[in-house]
């Protein structure tokens, strides 16, 4: 299991400084990189947390790797605070 630094870590290099996106912290990687990080903090698979978010597994991998084309529509990011037990202002914060 990953300590939450290392965690948080992997969340600085997944999106972070290494991206370069101005669109910080509005951009599908950030909202992927984070939903992965309180994903992992919780000790939940993606299956697990799609089941409790209702939404398909795939469709939950594609948003934590920022793959989503159309951008992640908001009712799907309040879902999956949801079954995560976070505020979902959390997904939108810079600094965790």
């Amino acid at each position: 299991w990953w300590v939450i630094g290392d965690l948080y870590a992997a969340v600085q290099i997944s999106h972070g400084q290494e991206c370069g996106c101005a669109e910080q912290p509005f951009c599908d990687e950030f909202h992927g990189a984070r939903i992965a990080y309180f994903r992992k903090l919780k000790r939940y698979t993606q299956e697990e947390l799609a089941f409790r978010a209702s939404i398909s597994t795939s469709y939950l991998s594609r948003i934590e790797r920022g793959i989503y084309s159309k951008g992640v529509p908001i009712s799907t990011l309040m879902q999956i605070s949801k079954a995560l037990d976070i505020d979902i202002k959390l997904l939108f914060e810079e600094k965790i």
